[in-house]
């Protein structure tokens, strides 16, 4: 008697004819080149002798500062953005103290906080800024 392929399998499930049983559905097998646009790194076949022969390419990077003062001027960019973020959790986290030791529902003070801290980060901001400029 003949086998024929079950009808309770799904198609992966199956018997192809090239006998791979549907492995194909999952992805490239180990060692096939892909057709990555992205991709400029060819996998060569297992065991055939040959290396892979791409070149890579350097990835770019920013330039470090050169200059004293251009590193001077990033610390100083770098501690304003450290400020701000300080300032607005401190005076944040202090207003939703206060709001719990006064057993408030809403906190109001924790918005006062917050919004104190932003402006007072933003104004040391604008000083760092204006004594770089």
């Amino acid at each position: 008697m003949p086998s024929e392929p079950d009808e309770d399998k799904s198609e992966p499930e199956q018997n192809h004819p090239d006998g791979d049983a549907g492995l194909d559905r999952i992805g490239p097998a180990i060692g096939a080149p892909t057709d990555d646009a992205g991709d400029d790194h060819r996998r060569s076949g297992a065991g055939d002798g040959q290396t892979n022969t791409s070149v890579s390419r350097p990835v770019p990077r920013a330039m470090p500062p050169q200059t004293a003062g251009e590193r001077q001027a990033l610390m100083h960019l770098a501690s304003a953005g450290f400020e701000l973020a300080s300032f607005s959790l401190i005076l944040g986290g202090a207003g939703y103290g206060v709001d719990h030791w006064l057993g408030n529902s809403t906190p109001y003070f924790a918005i006062a906080g917050l919004l104190l801290g932003f402006s007072l980060g933003f104004y040391r901001l604008i000083v760092l800024a204006s004594k770089m400029g």
